[in-house]
């Protein structure tokens, strides 16, 4: 499954569920057109004739369609203030609290304004936090297309960065490149090499 596919699913399976967390920014977003949702509906069905003054009696499908609209709308609101208690670290049985006049706008508040944790929770990792699942797929893809031009290091086990299959450096061939000779001083090189130079005697030793 392509991660923006997966992702998407997520993002759906919260909003129905209340799983996970939210920013305040989403927060707000979402509870808008909630309430765009939940008005456009009531308006169309309460359009009056211009020639009477009054409402005619919407369809039955109308109603049903607002109804199910009106649901919805209001199944997302509660979902999305649920994941924002929990970006705060709050449970989501407050959410309880909405009906009430005085605690109901005094939570509204607290879910628009309060800054949610920066770190992962009991609930999940912060909104916008990167999938570890589509990560580990990114570093295979990435490791699947470097193995080529990746050297290995000979004589390493599975611990190292080599071939584990590899022989282990005493098992090398022996026409291996000869290790340079010992580093020697000889004090009467200088003196050959240069004949009009004389080598000190014993008086000025």
């Amino acid at each position: 499954m392509p991660a923006d596919r997966g992702r998407g699913t997520e993002a759906v399976v919260a909003l129905l569920t209340g799983a996970g967390r939210v920013g305040r920014l989403q927060y707000f977003l979402i509870n808008l057109g909630c309430a765009v949702g939940l008005v456009a509906p009531l308006l169309i069905g309460t359009e009056t004739d211009p020639a009477t003054g009054e409402a005619p009696a919407p369809p039955v499908a109308l109603v049903l369609l607002i109804l199910l609209v009106f649901l919805a709308g209001a199944w997302v609101s509660i979902t999305t203030s649920i994941r924002r208690l929990h970006d705060c670290g709050r449970t989501g049985w407050l959410v309880l609290l909405t009906p009430m006049p005085f605690l109901g706008f005094a939570l509204g508040l607290y879910l628009l304004f309060c800054p949610g944790n920066p770190g992962p929770n009991r609930y999940g990792p912060p909104p916008g936090a990167p999938d570890p699942d589509a990560m580990r797929a990114q570093l295979a893809k990435l490791e699947a297309v470097t193995a080529p031009y990746r050297q290995d290091q000979p004589g390493r086990g599975p611990d190292g960065d080599g071939d584990p299959s590899a022989p282990a450096p005493s098992a090398w061939p022996d026409d291996a490149a000869p290790a340079p000779p010992p580093l020697t001083f000889d004090p009467m090189a200088l003196y050959r090499e240069n004949p009009g130079l004389a080598p000190p005697t014993e008086a000025h030793r």
